[in-house]
């Protein structure tokens, strides 16, 4: 799309919403992919907004879908060096996602009838809390990073799949910046349980800061994920037929 269609569509976006024209759910889903095709950053604060403005999280089937695309484009759009002010509107995200929808595993939802409406409380899956802690530490919120890994890593069996790697990764990090051995050998410890792919160099990484204090069990759990073979990666060739 070019630039100034793109333009066109978004100027008419905040002439008609939400005043004139509330969108449904396959529409709000169509601007969020076109924002993404565009790589406009700048509106995501604006397209939280309208979600939760349109009731867009209260319903079941559309509150993980919505969370999920906003967090996979805020991850994917926010690599490098985030200005000062963006990180304040997304830290900002980061605290209302939470606020909007408690992070709870699909196990742990129940539907309760209140006044006669159905509550649905979202399902969280795994993936979504690692996007979620790694765009809070990409927003100098570690605080609200840790509170995130502490709700999952308890009760990581009960959620669907596994954080990225990366995420993890970039908590044990910003736990090693701020010589917390602590925090940082509890995150290790769940990438090794969760046989994440990362644990060998967040290990190298707590192991290579010779400043940092360890104890034996500590020392023994970086051993142990350090000497462990990588799995060879297997390759399955589909079958084919000539005739």
């Amino acid at each position: 799309m070019e630039l100034e269609t793109f333009d066109k569509v978004v100027a008419l976006w905040e002439q008609l919403v939400p005043n004139t024209y509330s969108p449904n759910r396959f529409t709000m889903k169509n601007f969020i992919d076109l924002v993404d095709r565009c790589g406009a950053v700048q509106l995501i604060p604006r397209l939280w907004s309208d979600v939760v403005s349109f009731d867009g999280l209260s319903r079941a089937t559309d509150g993980p879908m919505m969370v999920d695309r906003l967090l996979a484009i805020m991850i994917k759009h926010t690599e490098g060096d985030l200005a000062d002010e963006w990180k304040s509107k997304f830290a900002e995200i980061v605290v209302g996602v939470q606020t909007r929808c408690p992070l709870v595993a699909e196990e742990q939802n129940d539907r309760r009838e209140s006044r006669g409406r159905a509550l649905n409380r979202m399902e969280w899956t795994a993936p979504m809390l690692g996007n979620l802690l790694l765009i809070a530490l990409r927003c100098n919120g570690f605080d609200e990073a840790w509170k995130i890994f502490e709700v999952f890593s308890p009760k990581r069996a009960s959620f669907v799949g596994s954080p990225s790697g990366r995420s993890l990764a970039a908590l044990v990090a910003a736990c090693v910046d701020r010589e917390d051995v602590g925090k940082a050998t509890s995150v290790l410890e769940a990438m090794d349980d969760l046989a994440v792919e990362e644990a060998k160099s967040s290990a190298q990484l707590l192991r290579g800061r010779a400043d940092l204090a360890l104890q034996e069990g500590q020392r023994a759990l970086i051993d142990r994920i350090l000497a462990r073979k990588d799995k060879p990666v297997k390759i399955r060739i589909a079958e084919t037929s000539l005739y």
